[in-house]
């Protein structure tokens, strides 16, 4: 009888890639994943804001991830949007490569290294051990909250 709460805890995520290194979102917060297409500049957007893009009538504001994270480089041609869902927006993530959608044991996670040593962005909820990779699961709320 006490299977169920037995059993490990664990999270669906959507895995992705940016410059060779993979990252995660827990897919309750994906909509979609769209081809990416250059969105239309917004005058005055944050530098990581690419500008906005028409998704069946709805305007979604696109940010490169590359830009946001710090990482550089330039964003491929076969790159995908990932359609995010926040409290009261919807906002697209330009990631290099979908990769696939996996679960995994909340007992592999842990939390992020100290701040101190890996810089004050507190947009990572946890990283994970899966193999012999390390996964970065970034909390969308956290990432693409204003910067200070």
């Amino acid at each position: 009888m006490s299977t169920a709460i037995d059993a490990p805890a664990t999270q669906q995520l959507v895995m992705f890639s940016l410059a060779d290194e993979d990252y995660g979102i827990a897919i309750t917060r994906v909509q979609e994943i769209i081809h990416y297409e250059p969105p239309r500049p917004m005058p005055g957007s944050a530098r990581e804001v690419e500008g906005v893009i028409n998704l069946r009538g709805r305007l979604i504001p696109v940010v490169n991830l590359r830009t946001r994270l710090g990482i550089g480089g330039v964003v491929p041609e076969d790159a995908k949007v990932v359609i995010t869902e926040l409290e009261s927006t919807s906002v697209g993530l330009v990631v290099d490569e979908v990769r696939e959608v996996m679960t995994i044991d909340l007992a592999s996670t842990e939390p992020p290294p100290d701040g101190t040593l890996v810089g004050d962005l507190d947009a990572i909820e946890s990283v994970a051990k899966v193999g012999d990779r390390i996964l970065v699961i970034l909390d969308p709320v956290r990432l693409l909250a204003p910067q200070h």
